[in-house]
């Protein structure tokens, strides 16, 4: 029996027709989607390079691509071998068609800060506006997030500290869906940052001058957070920049149990810390009165919102 030529080369560069593979993208399920995002050797931004992006403000009409990758993203695409492999004879001028084209960028929108963030002395959390992201096809977002350690002054005179060992960041949106394999330690190791299927868990920082057992520090400075997609509010068709609402919140939650209670200045060794369960208590309540808590227990620590302004 007569083997079947393979149609993309096993190795080296080859052209690749990005609209083509823009046009295979459009029509595919989200979930392939998603792996195509979430695959090892794949990822968004090979996925983005195929389909003419991946360079901030130009969109390629073609691409030099490895192989193997074209390989894998056409068999997770379930289209046919060598289907978005291009002849370079057949292409005029191919150096200047792969410096590609300035496209019109995706309209952000005018987006600002509701007038009531919430924020304690443990967590402080302000979201940078949106940009457009590295693939050209959905919205990044950024920010900044300081976390710290409280003190309040007993009946006696004396001072207790709290903090928490541990916290978690999340965010949702409105006519756009958050890509939780696009979230801050997910996609690269960060030291602060541990990926969980509601967001992040922050682990960090935790120097030692502050008694290295609770989050004091800079976690995040203007930095990236999350990757947004255009949708739906009822997730069925793309909204994105024409909707008439979108929003993006995120919010810093600890659950009771990562809370931490001691005395000023901590005892050495810690095991001789006096703070009673009850003191414990009245500390979270202090909290949970000024934040609030959500339907899972969490004390909300900080949150911030931004709002896009409706694009005609």
């Amino acid at each position: 029996m007569q083997r079947k030529q393979r149609n993309t080369p096993r190795y080296g560069l080859v052209l690749v027709d990005c609209r083509k593979a823009q046009t295979i993208y459009e029509q595919l399920d989200k979930s392939v989607r998603r792996t195509l995002r979430e695959d090892d050797e794949i990822g968004s931004m090979t996925d983005a390079r195929i389909r003419g992006g991946g360079t901030a403000g130009i969109r390629k009409l073609y691409a030099r691509i490895g192989a193997g990758s074209v390989r894998r993203w056409e068999s997770i695409c379930a289209v046919e071998d060598g289907t978005i492999i291009c002849d370079p004879s057949t292409v005029p001028n191919p150096d200047e068609v792969l410096k590609g084209e300035p496209e019109v960028p995706l309209p952000v929108g005018d987006w600002r800060h509701t007038s009531n963030p919430r924020s304690s002395a443990i967590a402080n959390l302000q979201l940078d506006k949106p940009g457009i992201s590295n693939d050209g096809d959905g919205v990044s977002i950024g920010g900044t997030l300081r976390l710290g350690i409280d003190e309040y002054e007993r009946e006696d005179g004396s001072r207790v500290r709290i903090g928490v060992a541990g916290a978690l960041l999340t965010m949702k949106a409105v006519g756009y869906r958050v890509d939780l394999s696009s979230w801050v330690g997910y996609r690269a190791e960060h030291e602060n940052f541990e990926p969980t299927n509601e967001g992040a868990r922050i682990v960090g920082p935790k120097p030692t001058e502050s008694g290295g057992m609770c989050l004091d520090g800079e976690a995040l400075q203007s930095y990236w957070i999350a990757r947004m997609e255009p949708a739906a509010a009822d997730g069925s068709e793309p909204a994105g920049p024409g909707a008439t609402a979108a929003s993006v919140t995120a919010a810093v939650y600890a659950f009771p149990g990562d809370f931490h209670v001691s005395m000023v200045p901590m005892p050495d060794p810690p095991e001789l810390d006096q703070v009673t369960r009850a003191e414990r208590q009245k500390a979270l309540d202090l909290l949970i009165r000024d934040n609030g808590k959500d339907g899972k227990g969490r004390v909300l620590l900080a949150n911030d919102k931004l709002i896009r302004k409706e694009v005609p």
